[in-house]
């Protein structure tokens, strides 16, 4: 049995809990093997589990069936490695139009997800041989506090329209016992684009997407509530003079990027209409589609 790509967390606390995590699923297994049939996931291995909704929803899975086989791993321990994957990039507070709706909180909260960085092949360099890669593209998740946002409103990307999917909640115990009435269901999308241009790349005709114009538009007037624009680099382009020092600094940096936009609310949308394929049903992929005027 082989475990791989664990990333290294910078607290010590946090590192031993993922090594505890680990050891739990192999003394559940040990004890009791898994009989259940493989899954055979397709493009979702790549689409799904490459949001970090869906990771924590994985993730709360298995520290159910721990508990089931006697092992009291709670997935609040596997918090902060998630939130250091997973950074929070920026929001939206939604705007709700009747007062009396049951939607408490209405948010928008975009994450930095995962992406694969597919290997171009071995080439020469300085005398020896390097493997490149191409790490021009990017992926986002877009998550939705409740579903029911969606019969009234849509997020646009560039332009582009998202297709959320149902997930389960990624909040707390203690949140959602504190919650009375009805559960609401939350709902993600991927958005997967390049993020600059890089020589040698994979599909180098596909221009450059950043940055990207986020809208949240209002399914009846087809106009824009909510908006900003995420940088892939600070607004300014202007190079730091040394890498970040501590999470801080780094979350510091990060919080340039995304910029508020006003700019566009109150304009009218067109929106398109764009199918996606069955190996991406979870993420907008930019490249797929011709650029929108922005």
């Amino acid at each position: 049995m082989e475990f791989r790509a664990f990333e290294t967390h910078p607290a010590a606390a946090v590192q031993s809990v993922t090594a505890l995590f680990v050891r739990a699923i192999l003394a559940r297994l040990a004890a009791d093997p898994f009989k259940a049939s493989f899954i055979r996931w397709a493009g979702e291995l790549h689409d799904r589990f490459f949001l970090p909704a869906f990771v924590w929803e994985d993730l709360a899975a298995i520290c159910d069936d721990l508990k089931k086989h006697g092992i009291g791993f709670d997935v609040e321990w596997l918090r902060a490695p998630w939130e250091f994957r997973f950074p929070k990039l920026g929001e939206f507070t939604l705007p709700i139009e009747n007062p009396k709706s049951k939607i408490e909180n209405p948010t928008l909260i975009f994450r930095q997800a995962l992406e694969a960085w597919p290997l171009l092949g071995e080439s020469p360099n300085a005398g020896t041989v390097a493997r490149t890669v191409d790490s021009s593209v990017d992926r986002l998740e877009a998550r939705i506090s409740d579903k029911k946002l969606l019969e009234t409103g849509l997020l646009l990307v560039n332009g582009l329209p998202c297709e959320f999917r149902l997930v389960g909640s990624d909040e707390s115990p203690s949140e959602a016992s504190a919650k009375k009435g009805r559960q609401p269901q939350a709902a993600a999308c991927g958005i997967r684009y390049r993020a600059f241009y890089l020589t040698p790349s994979l599909q180098p005709h596909v221009p450059v997407h950043a940055p990207l114009l986020l809208e949240w538009v209002d399914r009846t007037t087809l106009t824009v509530d909510a908006a900003a624009r995420w940088h892939v680099w600070n607004k300014t382009n202007a190079q730091y003079p040394a890498a970040p020092a501590d999470d801080t600094v780094a979350a510091a940096r990060r919080a340039e990027r995304w910029e508020n936009w006003p700019h566009t609310i109150g304009q009218a949308r067109f929106v398109a209409k764009i199918d996606f394929p069955p190996e991406g049903q979870h993420t907008l992929d930019l490249r797929r589609y011709p650029a929108q005027a922005r």
